[in-house]
């Protein structure tokens, strides 16, 4: 957020803001009494914070239809309010509504082929992989047959793609036939390493990094990166 009655950007992380945010009933349900004032004290210096917040800028705000993001949004008066985005505002779940609810609508739009002619990004070369098995058990099964239909959503991206050994070796194949250094990213650290631990049963050299490890082993890999 960035409060310009003080002069002073305050940068927040989302996450560390919405720990702040507690329901009365969620106060009022906490039996430990020093966890009680404690959760009263941060709920007050989280509402202070965004009543004094004149300009509200949001990154990454394609995510603001989250319920965590709203109930921060929501309640900061902040007139003047920019939000920023890399994706496009076209969400698959008919959210982009909330979005906008947010921020205000779309007044400045940047293409990707501009970008690219402008050197800002590399021109990509996107080739599609078709995954159609998964493993259910020790056993590797068409794709249909080995996902449950009775799991929601992220039931089946754990069953589908984190925890799907056969996927899981084809990305390391496919990483270790590449030519160049490969940068493989995913959304959790036990998918990270699940990867890892195919890539050292084949004798596939790799480095991981993820927010838990230290901030020096991870500006370390990231610079060894860049020379290779």
């Amino acid at each position: 957020t960035l409060s310009l009655h003080d002069a002073l950007p305050i940068f927040a992380i989302l996450g560390s803001l919405t720990r702040s945010f507690h329901l009365p009933a969620q106060i009022q349900k906490e039996k430990n009494t020093a966890k009680r004032q404690q959760m009263m004290f941060d709920q007050q210096r989280l509402m202070k914070l965004l009543k004094s917040t004149e300009f509200l800028v949001l990154d990454e705000v394609h995510h603001a239809a989250a319920m965590t993001w709203k109930q921060v949004a929501d309640r900061c008066p902040a007139r003047w309010r920019l939000g920023l985005s890399g994706t496009l505002l076209d969400r698959e779940d008919g959210k982009s509504p909330l979005v906008i609810a947010c921020t205000g609508p779309v007044i400045h739009r940047v293409r990707v082929k501009k970008l690219i002619n402008d050197g800002s990004i590399a021109a990509p070369k996107i080739v599609f992989v078709p995954i159609h098995k998964a493993v259910a058990g020790k056993t590797s099964k068409l794709y249909d047959d080995a996902i449950s239909v009775s799991l929601d959503w992220h039931g089946v991206y754990q069953q589908g793609v984190v925890q799907n050994e056969y996927r899981n070796r084809e990305a390391i194949r496919l990483a270790q036939k590449a030519k160049a250094p490969t940068l493989v990213l995913v959304k959790h650290v036990s998918h990270i390493k699940a990867l890892r631990e195919i890539a050292k049963e084949i004798g596939f050299k790799v480095s991981m990094i993820h927010g838990q490890l230290p901030d020096e082993r991870q500006k370390r890999t990231l610079r060894r990166l860049k020379k290779e």
